[in-house]
């Protein structure tokens, strides 16, 4: 499950067990595996017992380089993706062009998706899971209302059926 959760990372993806089944589907998209659009579900302040919104500003990166060996020329090469500065390098040598700009493209997506983040806790709400979407209500005016579940965890303790949740909102809104 490591092996394939780091591909799903280096791809933009996400892999996970569902229903018996082992999924390895495109982060982000708010899509079944069919290809069906999931259900977005409203929460209210009201449902909240808690939440906390970060906007990480001083994180972001603008473009990300990475390398590649071209065996053809035996010389290392570069691929870049996006435009912006500052310039996040990854470490990791790809094998091909292909698999760095794949690589690249990925990460710009996951430090676009980190970027802001709302996270909060609720009683037991068994009907959310990640990669649904979620609209918000009634928080303060500067979070966004449209969020994409990355995590969720439900727990069953003393005190009762509780869910967390993680959500991302992507700045940059577009998509290839």
């Amino acid at each position: 499950m490591n092996l394939l959760t780091r591909l799903a990372g280096q791809y933009g993806a996400v892999a996970k067990p569902s229903n018996g089944f082992l999924v390895f589907a495109p982060d982000m998209r708010t899509l079944s595996v069919s290809g069906l659009i999931l259900p977005s579900r409203t929460i209210y302040i009201r449902d909240v017992s808690n939440y906390k919104c970060e906007f990480r500003e001083c994180e972001s990166y603008g473009s990300v380089v990475t390398k590649w060996y071209d065996k053809k020329n035996a010389a290392y090469q570069e691929v870049k993706v996006g435009d912006g500065e500052p310039v996040y390098e990854i470490k990791e040598t790809a094998n091909d062009e292909e698999s760095a700009k794949k690589a690249a493209e990925a990460k710009l997506k996951r430090i676009e998706k980190e970027n802001l983040t709302f996270n909060f806790s609720t009683r037991g709400m068994p009907e959310l899971f990640a990669e649904s979407a979620i609209i918000i209500f009634g928080f303060k005016k500067k979070i966004p209302t449209n969020w994409i579940i990355t995590h969720v965890q439900h727990s069953l303790s003393a005190s009762g059926f509780t869910t967390s949740v993680t959500c991302s909102n992507k700045i940059n809104k577009k998509e290839n």
